[in-house]
């Protein structure tokens, strides 16, 4: 138990351990695979033709609060962006140019899930996030593309290598601690929906089992909340080890068809990397006022980390229907939402009302968040608005019939029929009392 808890505590930036050095190779050879990936990555994005799908076709884009001013630029121009982040992420392997490339590729690709909220994804966030904290670890890369571990002859500040560790250890338990509520223990969905969808899908009933979503949903929840205890704790790394290739292999190969999975399996798979055993050794200490900055930066990063996904307790309802403070919290794969909401259009005063295809207006990505996320809905409503007016509506009323069947429950209405959604706008700060209640 004792030696439990050391490894345990090895997570937690200090000031002793954020003066020492530590062997290399764990963060080089997650330097390397890392940069393999987001390589993957961006040729995964000219696969499913992201460029012009989701950024030049769209007639709009989501944008965040804040950041209405990101928007795509010509197509190709983002292509020069796509092919300037493969040569970034070659950089990043061969450890030449490391830090440009570093800053380059967290610029460009934060960039591209900024520019529309229905491009979010967990780990899109993650990569930045690695990416970030990568770019400020001193002397990265400096072994260049050896990867055998007698080549590996630098030393790395320690905190770097806690810190990573740390970042993995989090987004694992966090997206389990997630997974421990009524719909995902008790009635097994969204599982249960999506061993079902496969089952149609493929036309296969072996999927139509009820003993997988029970099964899956116990073992995810479990692997989720203790992969990271199993490998920060030596005996049981390599167990931890076998665990992430069967979970990440079956989600590579059960989700390659029906849902977006790209190359999150890989990079789980590659942050094993960062957690084999390196051996500290003492060296000059940098300045003390600079050791105490570098520990007070590392801790508030910590601190934000735990708490920041958990800040959906300061809402009313369900996070997972409200979608209020869903985004940036390792809420990964763990509802489903059935709709097929119908919006329409009316001059003020009124009582007629014409219908929208919303659908013709939205790509299938953006479609199928606007169903998670109520946040679009002024959005898409303000874009319904403006059309109508050119229509030559006068006044335009926006209102849509929009009811949504979450977790396999009744079906009911997440919005007032009658709610103006061009007249209405949505809070970050607070709930946003125009999205009904989940409870009957």
């Amino acid at each position: 138990m004792r030696s439990f808890l050391l490894s345990l505590k090895k997570l937690i930036p200090d000031l002793k351990s954020n003066q020492q050095l530590t062997e290399a190779h764990p963060v080089e050879w997650f330097r390397i695979c890392f940069g393999i990936v987001i390589i993957l990555q961006v040729f995964y994005f000219y696969y499913v033709d992201f460029i012009d799908e989701d950024l030049i076709k769209p007639i709009i884009h989501f944008t965040y609060p804040g950041f209405s001013f990101v928007k795509p630029f010509s197509a190709t121009t983002m292509h020069a962006i796509f092919i300037l982040q493969i040569i970034s992420g070659l950089l990043i392997v061969i450890g030449r140019f490391i830090k440009p490339a570093l800053i380059f590729y967290f610029l460009s690709f934060t960039y591209l899930w900024l520019i529309d909220k229905g491009f979010f994804n967990n780990h899109y966030y993650l990569i930045s996030l690695i990416t970030f904290i990568m770019i400020f670890i001193p002397d990265l890369g400096k072994n260049g593309w050896k990867w055998k571990k007698n080549e590996i002859t630098h030393y790395l500040p320690r905190w770097s290598l806690q810190i990573l560790r740390f970042q993995w250890f989090i987004v694992f338990f966090i997206a389990g601690i997630n997974k421990l509520n009524k719909y995902w223990l008790f009635d097994f969905q969204p599982l249960k929906y999506t061993f079902n969808f496969k089952a149609e899908y493929t036309g296969s009933t072996f999927w139509a089992s009820d003993f997988f979503p029970m099964l899956f949903s116990y073992g995810g929840a479990i692997f989720d909340i203790g992969i990271g205890f199993l490998l920060i704790y030596p005996p049981t790394r390599w167990l931890a080890f076998i665990l992430m290739l069967g979970f990440n292999g079956f989600n590579a190969y059960f989700f390659h068809d029906i849902g977006e999975i790209g190359i999150f399996p890989l990079l789980v798979i590659s942050a094993f990397l960062l957690f084999l055993p390196s051996e500290k050794i003492e060296e000059k200490k940098p300045s003390k006022s600079n050791a105490k900055i570098l520990h007070y930066l590392l801790w508030v990063w910590v601190i934000f980390h735990c708490v920041f996904p958990f800040r959906h307790l300061l809402y009313k309802d369900y996070v997972d229907w409200t979608g209020e403070a869903k985004r940036f919290s390792w809420r990964m794969k763990i509802d489903v939402k059935e709709a097929e909401p119908q919006f329409y259009v009316s001059p003020s005063g009124s009582q007629d009302k014409y219908p929208i295809n919303v659908r013709k207006s939205l790509t299938p990505k953006q479609y199928t968040n606007l169903i998670y996320h109520p946040d679009m809905l002024p959005q898409i409503a303000k874009l319904f608005e403006k059309e109508a007016k050119k229509q030559g509506i006068i006044r335009p009323v926006v209102t849509a019939d929009f009811k949504v069947k979450h977790n396999g429950q009744k079906e009911r209405r997440i919005i007032s029929e009658d709610l103006k959604l061009n007249k209405t706008a949505f809070s970050i700060w607070r709930h946003n009392n125009w999205i009904l209640s989940s409870k009957e």
